[in-house]
């Protein structure tokens, strides 16, 4: 949740988001490329990514906002928080990021109007579900109005029917909290009765196991983002199929979810299948009985104007523009890409199995680039080259290209595999003065938290913090390690040998040297270098 209920109602209370702030990180699923290639798979002409405008509701601290117009320095980016503490921090990372194409604006969702203009995507993460119908109402007149044609929306929320059970869990620590005025007192006292409840209540019976499982997924969360989302006053979660219905009034329709693996039934049992496919008409119905089979809690919805023409009956067309990348591993060491047979490839999300040698090499070669993408003509190609002796006939390029389409777009609505609607804004070559994002660069200075440049959170060590912090372009390989050679020997920085430490001396230089050679090309695959 990103701006408080009552100041955005126009209420004389004060911004809780300027005394708790809320955290302000990138949300992959709001990136215009997601929603770009998502739009372009359903029939829609969103666009070009590198050339677009894209307005963010409830921006906070710019942790979203702000790496995308740094990797996107041609499309233009606007952001509105009524939290003025918010808005300067974010008017500060900008100045200091040096971006020319980021407007920031201290704004209530009710002021936004023709005179913002016209957008190609709007982003609405955490604000929908926290402030009351007024202002909800407003937020799909924003996407009817102030959205382009073939523009897209995305607005998360608190859904039911999960939502239900989470808000016993929002209710108990309301009710308590809601007796102290000072605010890091009311937090402090919703965790000691969470606590106090989860340790009381029968580890053996569901209700128990629930509270520990809710329990367990706060203790990792910043007090932000527990006094937002658990002790505001506002929270307001609703069924899919109302939220859907609610847009339709604004002449809004909805496009997909930005997960869509979660608006198919083809990963259930053949019996749940057949039974969804009698209950669900179409496919509003079909998702709302979904989230009833999963308990759904929250959700990304895609929305665009109702007179856009969509094509559920998804064809390959869209997929021969795009690029493509995978971390699916070969679970096979020894795999022969020019045999038929299956052979399995896995990654956190799952499991595919390919039987064909143009897949199996398709596969292959993008594990092998990862997290690079590539551009579909020259996957085929090399998945060709891979598979095949020879130089393919147009005829045989031309059934390659239909196969192997048709495969990337099955993994795709997997989540097996990502599309992308432009190069890979980093680089997997360790160059002479390697660079690092500058918001890399400016966060690891803060913290050992950073953003890269696939919009994702990233984890640094201490060394590999320095090194990052570090990475301008102007430092060779030698610099880099007398760079963190200082940084050791001034205790800044630990460097063990055997688990014993080395504090100085010829060692010392040669261990971070090696470490230098090791952290370099982990920093590309965690896509933090760039060009």
């Amino acid at each position: 949740m990103s701006q408080s209920a009552t100041h955005l109602a126009g209420q004389p209370a004060g911004n809780s988001y300027d005394d708790v702030p809320y955290p302000s990180n990138p949300i992959d699923k709001s990136h215009p490329d997601r929603l770009h290639c998502i739009a372009a798979i359903f029939g829609m002409r969103p666009a070009p990514v590198d050339r677009c405008r894209v307005l963010e509701i409830g921006c906070a601290g710019g942790g979203n906002l702000l790496p995308m117009a740094e990797a996107l320095p041609d499309s233009q980016f606007v952001g509105i928080d009524l939290s003025s503490r918010q808005i300067e921090q974010a008017k500060t990372t900008a100045r200091t990021l040096d971006l020319s194409n980021v407007e920031l604006q201290e704004m209530n969702i009710l002021d936004v109007d023709e005179r913002l203009g016209k957008f190609d995507y709007v982003i609405c993460h955490g604000v929908f579900s926290w402030v009351r119908r007024q202002l909800q109402d407003k937020l799909f007149s924003i996407c009817a109005e102030n959205l382009r044609p073939q523009g897209v929306a995305m607005i998360s929320y608190n859904t039911y029917p999960g939502w239900r059970m989470r808000g016993i869990v929002r209710d108990m620590m309301s009710y308590h909290a809601q007796q102290f005025s000072d605010l890091k007192q009311r937090i402090e006292q919703a965790k000691a009765m969470l606590s106090f409840i989860v340790e009381a209540a029968s580890k053996d019976e569901p209700y128990g196991q629930f509270l520990r499982s809710e329990a367990k997924m706060l203790e990792g969360k910043p007090d932000g983002y527990l006094f937002h989302e658990h002790l505001e006053e506002t929270n307001e979660p609703l069924y899919f199929h109302d939220f859907v219905s609610r847009a339709a009034q604004f002449r809004v329709q909805y496009l997909a979810d930005t997960s869509i693996s979660s608006m198919l039934t083809k990963h259930l049992p053949p019996e749940v299948r057949g039974t969804l496919k009698i209950l669900g008409t179409d496919q509003i119905k079909t998702e709302q009985y979904l989230d009833f089979l999963r308990n759904r809690m929250f959700r990304h919805t895609l929305l665009c104007h109702a007179d856009v023409t969509l094509n559920r009956k998804l064809t390959i067309q869209p997929v021969l523009d795009l690029f493509v990348a995978s971390n699916l591993a070969p679970q096979d060491k020894d795999l022969d890409l020019r045999s038929v047979g299956p052979a399995v490839f896995k990654n956190a999300g799952g499991m595919v199995t390919s039987h064909e040698p143009l897949g199996k090499a398709a596969f292959w070669h993008l594990h092998r680039i990862w997290p690079r993408a590539e551009r579909f003509p020259e996957l085929v190609k090399e998945a060709q080259r891979l598979a095949r002796s020879g130089e393919p006939d147009p005829e045989q390029t031309a059934t390659d290209t239909d196969q192997l389409a048709a495969a990337m777009l099955d993994c795709f609505l997997g989540e097996h595999l990502e599309l992308h609607s432009l190069p890979s804004p980093f680089v997997s070559e360790i160059s002479e003065r390697p660079v690092a994002s500058r918001s890399a660069r400016l966060q690891a200075a803060q913290s050992p938290i950073v953003t890269n440049r696939r919009h994702e959170l990233v984890a640094l060590d201490d060394v590999n913090r320095q090194l990052v912090r570090y990475l301008d372009g102007t430092h060779g390989r030698g610099d880099l390690v007398s760079h963190l050679t200082r940084l050791a020997r001034d205790g800044q920085v630990r460097v063990e040998i055997n688990n014993r430490p080395v504090a100085d001396g010829e060692k010392l230089r040669e261990a971070l040297a090696n470490t230098v050679d090791v952290c370099l090309p982990r920093l590309a695959q965690c896509a933090l270098l760039v060009n």
